[in-house]
């Protein structure tokens, strides 16, 4: 007894049964997909997988990046019309790195504090923040090291007292 089985036009869009789409809607299942899932379990269960994982990750931010970079290049040059909260033209066209740096501006003279305005604008407060910070260090660092300097003098003196104590106890 001979079997034969012939297959024809076979590819991986061939539909092999039924299953739901990420909607939950039924759909025909594909070759190709089935083919994909096997892959993956047995990708993921592959101790090599976090590595891998990460390499497709940081390929797959790198290629969205340089695909991202034209068109937010041309988004900036390109000119744009400022409008009022109804949509309606306002002024004269201009470029997004004009409103960039015009809200930049904005911001930098912005009040620190919009309750009191007794700070500043907050690029002063930033500066303040950051220069205060920079100097905690420093004098941290310096009050450590004179910290250290008189804790050793005082043990120095401390021992001197206290061998001059012992000596003049012991030549009685």
């Amino acid at each position: 007894m001979n079997i034969t089985v012939n297959v024809d036009d076979v590819d991986l869009t061939s539909e092999i049964g039924n299953g739901y789409d990420e909607e939950g809607n039924p759909a025909a299942r594909t070759l190709g997909e089935e083919v994909a899932r096997k892959l993956a379990n047995a990708l993921m269960r592959d101790e090599e997988y976090p590595g891998l994982r990460r390499k497709v990750m940081g390929l797959r931010e790198e290629e969205i990046r340089e695909q991202l970079k034209p068109i937010v290049s041309a988004a900036i040059e390109e000119g744009v019309q400022e409008t009022n909260r109804w949509g309606e033209p306002t002024g004269t066209p201009t470029t997004l790195r004009a409103l960039i740096i015009a809200e930049a501006g904005k911001l930098l003279k912005q009040p620190a504090d919009n309750y009191s305005r007794d700070k500043g604008t907050w690029i002063d407060a930033l500066v303040r923040d950051n220069v205060q910070k920079v100097i905690r260090a420093e004098l941290g660092a310096v009050l450590a090291e004179e910290k250290a300097k008189v804790v050793a003098a005082v043990q120095a003196k401390a021992a001197e007292l206290i061998a001059q104590a012992v000596k003049e106890g012991v030549g009685r």
